[in-house]
């Protein structure tokens, strides 16, 4: 089990340390997380011992986390880059909805500072669960419902049967 997640807040209201926590309590094997601008992207694992830099990378103003992988076969001739330096090549060439033509079971987030811009993405099957919310000036994404839940100030009630 694997995702991406991230709190980006204007407002700085929002405790880094507690939504960390929130996910450690899942028993995910490695968190990984970059501080950006003004928040954390990072990516969780049922894996333990994983390298940061295996996953997310910074390119200037832009950093890139993934979580998963793409099959390889269909990355030949690209397949010398990282996963987190193709997402951003895709990025910088106006070809990031081309991600749609790759398999593999992946989530990632791209936050450019420059622009303050934030993309979100999976793979087509939605293997790596992305939930999110989003309010004034912040946002949190999360592969956990409940983790995003424990940050809220008004908490809704979760079914869990739907």
């Amino acid at each position: 089990m694997s995702g991406v997640f991230a709190v980006i807040n204007e407002n700085s209201n929002l405790n880094f340390e507690e939504f960390i926590g929130s996910l450690e309590e899942y028993g995910y094997g490695s968190i990984l997380y970059e501080v950006v601008g003004k928040g954390i992207i990072g990516m969780v694992s049922s894996v333990k011992c994983l390298k940061k830099q295996d996953f997310i990378e910074s390119f200037g103003d832009v950093t890139v986390c993934l979580s998963g992988y793409f099959y390889r076969d269909e990355l030949q001739r690209i397949s010398k880059l990282s996963c987190p330096r193709i997402i951003f090549e895709w990025y910088t060439n106006n070809k990031l909805s081309s991600i749609k033509k790759f398999t593999g079971n992946f989530s990632f987030i791209l936050y450019d500072a420059s622009k303050e811009k934030i993309i979100i993405g999976n793979d087509i099957s939605g293997q790596n669960r992305i939930f999110f919310k989003h309010e004034k000036n912040s946002l949190i994404v999360s592969p956990k419902l409940e983790s995003l839940v424990k940050l809220l100030n008004n908490k809704p009630e979760l079914h869990k049967n739907s």
